[in-house]
């Protein structure tokens, strides 16, 4: 092989290692950067249902619940909108039953399809499952 073929094989390698470290990179900081709630989680005993958007919105779905605020049991949907800090692991959820609006904190614990709230309130804790992931 000559020089000149050797330098014009060494520049195409290098410029395939430029382009597969920037992709990995691209990746790693859209993976980081992720809304790790995204999708539909279903709690353990099937009593509520959180369905959390890209834009912050969502639907929290009651199944005969009693909320205590209202200090009745509710089956129905509820739209909500969400807030959290991954820095300090803590989420807000607001939902509107009966035309009230209903603000819960929690702290969370979260591992890709596993997910457990406490409320910063009362520090009940409650299990999710990831049921659904939207395609982004």
């Amino acid at each position: 092989m000559t020089r000149k073929t050797r330098r014009i094989i060494a520049l195409v390698i290098a410029g395939i290692i430029v382009i597969a470290a920037a992709v990995l990179i691209t990746l790693a900081v859209r993976e980081i950067n992720r809304n790790p709630f995204l999708g539909t989680w279903i709690s353990d005993d099937k009593s509520i249902s959180l369905e959390f958007h890209e834009d912050g919105t969502g639907e929290v779905t009651y199944n005969n619940v009693k909320i205590p605020v209202l200090e009745v049991k509710y089956n129905g949907s509820a739209d909500a909108v969400y807030a959290y800090d991954k820095r300090i692991k803590e989420i807000s959820v607001t939902s509107t039953v009966y035309s009230k609006k209903i603000t819960t904190h929690y702290t969370y614990e979260i591992d890709k399809t596993e997910l457990i709230l406490t409320n910063t309130a009362t520090d009940d804790s409650m299990r999710y499952t990831l049921k659904y992931v939207p395609e982004l």
